[in-house]
């Protein structure tokens, strides 16, 4: 999701029986509305919330009911009431949203500067691996034009390198020097002198003979 759909979502947005948000066409880039699913596992026949997110979304959520809020308001919303701060319950922004990714991605140690739209892209490549389609994958983020949608999904380096690392490079060496015919190195090559005496001829005799051929 784009930061300013996140920004526009109500509490009313958000189905946990299927796992579900709703991006509300007013609120959209593209001005449709869209359905974008949570990560979730299967049980059964139901779909729950994948655990890494049921957890601190049902923590949040506590917050909001604490804080006397309803379906019709923001789902992500300030929470201090000091001076000078956003007032509680006001929906956040795009620069509320850019300051908590950067601060986050420092707290997980990654070297480079962590920003929305590069968890947008992150999303984009992850489910191009996992096979879906680029119509599936527009209905998740939004795009209307495939050319725009295949930017994103581009490898990069990192791409490349992964699937390098994939490949048993010494393995397809060792197994090409195998089936490949054993060339002797000049060191190994044997001179005429030890072929003569493997062969029980001397090599003097063999000289001479070959200059009485000649004579003849």
């Amino acid at each position: 999701m784009r930061s300013g759909e996140v920004c526009n979502l109500r509490e009313a947005d958000l189905f946990l029986d299927s796992c579900m948000l709703r991006v509300a066409g007013e609120t959209a880039k593209t001005r449709t509305e869209r359905w974008v699913s949570l990560p979730y596992r299967r049980r059964g026949r139901k779909q729950v919330l994948h655990e890494k997110l049921q957890t601190p979304l049902g923590k949040w959520l506590r917050v909001r009911a604490a804080m006397g809020l309803g379906p019709e308001d923001p789902l992500f919303c300030s929470v201090s009431s000091h001076p000078g701060h956003r007032p509680q319950g006001e929906a956040l922004d795009d620069k509320s949203i850019l300051q908590a990714v950067v601060r986050y991605g420092k707290q997980a140690g990654t070297k480079r500067r962590v920003h929305p739209h590069m968890c947008r892209h992150t999303a984009i490549r992850r489910m191009r691996k996992a096979g879906l389609t680029n119509d599936e994958i527009k209905a998740q983020v939004g795009h209307v034009s495939t050319e725009v949608l295949e930017s994103y999904g581009r490898s990069s380096r990192d791409d490349a390198h992964g699937a390098f690392g994939e490949v048993d490079v010494y393995s397809s060496v060792r197994s090409a020097k195998e089936t490949r015919p054993r060339v002797p190195r000049p060191a190994e090559v044997p001179d005429t002198r030890s072929v003569l005496e493997r062969l029980g001829i001397d090599r003097e005799t063999a000289l001479r003979e070959l200059q009485e051929d000649d004579d003849e």
